[in-house]
């Protein structure tokens, strides 16, 4: 019996992302474009549950290693500088223009996410940066 994928192929963890975040952006583009509220709340429920399928925090422990809360510290502090820099812009938009150029600019950040995995690889490890100190007596 032949298995389907390499389980050990580096770009194994990132497909969910590379297929999620895409998907993603679809539906928002669906759900601006929507006729039915129904399907344009159908859409929304879609691209939050594609959201959540990215692997963001099992590769983060594969990158980081022993300096997995560090780098999960990072990963927390540039979702929250997004989110902190996108309040002001999606007021202005919704506020000025409608909401389809907020939805627009969501759509065009999730396909940019899911480009952005293919410049990461989640099973090699990062090059830690502490170094073993011994004193003179060892």
């Amino acid at each position: 019996m032949r298995i389907p994928f390499n389980c050990c192929d580096s770009r194994l963890p990132r497909r969910p992302a590379l297929g999620s975040l895409p998907l993603a952006g679809v539906s928002l583009l669906l759900a601006v474009a929507a006729a039915n509220p129904y399907f344009a709340v159908a859409m929304l429920a879609a691209c939050f549950a594609c959201i959540e399928l990215s692997p963001y925090w099992a590769a983060l422990m594969h990158v980081a290693g022993a300096d997995t809360m560090s780098a999960g510290g990072v990963l927390n502090t540039g979702g929250n500088a997004g989110g902190l820099i996108a309040i002001p812009i999606i007021a202005y938009l919704s506020g000025h223009h409608a909401w389809t150029p907020a939805f627009i600019l969501g759509a065009l950040f999730a396909f940019a996410a899911g480009a952005a995995w293919l410049l990461i690889d989640p099973m090699r490890p990062s090059v830690s940066s502490r170094v073993n100190v011994r004193s003179e007596g060892d």
